[in-house]
């Protein structure tokens, strides 16, 4: 991050022409009670009770064509258990997860479109969101620091992106559980970076896209890595969904490169050939709960014996929208699954609420399934593993101020998740958290 304090220098002698014309100053708190009752992964508490607590403050400083933005996030949990699920993807103290500069190239290139780039530790997102997003159930979110181009024209979007991801600080399991204070880091030793271009009503009125992602890791003292260097291609098409007329949302992943076997330093390196693909075509109903009913299916592939590591890596991508809730549940995700759901949905006033509910394989029997750490290696207990049933419902209670929101899982296991030499006792899990969250 040092090259950061002589641009922002030099963007402040740009700008100093101009006075402030606006500034903007957010926050936001949030306070999750997090109940899980039979816990599939391994190693973990079988039931928890957790007090998840976030709170952003944002401010932003428009100066002509130049916007100086800064965001600090406070992520802490309470009342664990001493062997709960609870680690840095929940907790992050005092956390500046933005700082950055964001430039206006309109009037640098009049009539060229709407373009912008940003400059900095960012909040990043491309395309879909589904290989880099910044989460926003999870308790601690994702940043980047890099820079990022966003530009359109006409029907055309374009984005791309280099950054070095955040590296979430302290590492340690015991003091993320005291919610101590740690600068996160980020280093040459992990790079990644992103083209997405993307045109509106491409075929009919269907758009069509293209993502390319690309990551490479190293290891550095105290942090040993699997060296990976993985390159992910694939194609999108969607049509949002609106009231009364079908939507699509398809879009599938080619990931190729090196990894190695394992963390350890003689381990050798072995190719990667992976893939992902998902499917979703709904109907959105004319009504006073706008309705929209959808199929989906979801399909990432999982490693098999053999000189080939075939389980897609879903990189720093989005779980909730597509699969279920993270958090302490965190089950299911874009890695060995193979699943077809239903999905209704509906929004009233201030309420919207979705269910979800959908049949688990793994695509490989012998690898670890989706993202429980649940693994049979001689692929005896077979490739089912259960059902889920997802929702979630949010209320204001005074609009743009305060609201309710409430997310509920109930998984089915069987087969893999009850037969697999590692999986825990139980058939059933059960997953509430009710959450309160006021912006101001």
């Amino acid at each position: 991050m040092r090259w950061m304090a002589p641009a922002a220098g030099l963007a402040l002698a740009l700008a100093a022409p101009a006075a402030a014309s606006e500034i903007r100053l957010s926050g936001q708190m949030r306070a999750r009670v997090e109940m899980i009752d039979g816990q599939v992964r391994p190693g973990f508490a079988e039931r928890d009770i957790i007090v998840a607590l976030r709170t952003i403050l944002s401010a932003e400083i428009e100066m002509g064509a130049l916007t100086f933005a800064g965001e600090v996030r406070d992520s802490r949990v309470y009342l664990q258990e001493p062997d709960s699920a609870v680690s840095d993807r929940d907790v992050n103290v005092l956390e500046p997860v933005r700082l950055e500069l964001r430039i206006d190239l309109r009037e640098a290139a009049p009539g060229s479109g709407e373009a912008r780039l940003i400059l900095g530790r960012q909040l990043l997102g491309i395309g879909s969101n589904r290989l880099i997003d910044p989460p926003d159930y999870r308790n601690a979110t994702n940043a980047f620091t890099g820079l990022k181009l966003e530009a359109r024209r006409g029907p055309w979007i374009i984005e791309a992106a280099w950054a070095m991801p955040q590296q979430r600080l302290p590492s340690d399991r015991e003091e993320v559980r005291q919610n101590r204070f740690a600068l996160d880091r980020e280093g040459l030793d992990q790079q990644i970076w992103a083209v997405h271009l993307f045109r509106e009503d491409a075929i009919g009125p269907v758009g069509a896209g293209l993502t390319y992602v690309g990551f490479r890791e190293e290891d550095r003292p105290g942090r040993p890595t699997r060296n990976r260097r993985l390159h992910t291609l694939g194609p999108w098409l969607l049509r949002p969904p609106a009231p009364g007329r079908f939507d699509l949302d398809a879009e599938a992943f080619l990931q190729w490169g090196r990894i190695r076997a394992s963390a350890a330093e003689p381990a050798p390196d072995c190719d990667v050939l992976a893939g992902f693909a998902r499917l979703e075509v709904g109907t959105s109903l004319e009504g006073a709960w706008r309705p929209r009913l959808s199929f989906r299916i979801d399909w990432a592939s999982g490693d098999r014996p053999g000189d080939r590591f075939e389980r897609f890596d879903r990189l720093f991508g989005s779980r909730v929208a597509d699969f279920a809730v993270s958090g302490q549940y965190a089950a299911v995700g874009r890695a060995n699954i193979l699943s077809p759901g239903l999905r209704l949905a509906g929004a009233r006033g201030g309420t919207d609420f979705y269910v979800t509910a959908r049949l688990l394989w793994a695509d490989s029997a012998t690898d670890s399934f989706s993202t429980t750490g649940v693994q049979d290696p001689t692929g005896a207990s077979g490739h089912f593993a259960g059902a889920q049933v997802e929702g979630r419902a949010r209320h204001w209670l005074r609009r743009d101020r305060l609201r309710l929101e409430t997310a509920v899982v109930v998984l089915f296991r069987d087969g893999l998740l009850t037969d697999a030499p590692n999986a825990p006792p139980g058939r059933t899990l059960l997953y509430l958290a009710p959450a309160l969250v006021a912006s101001f």
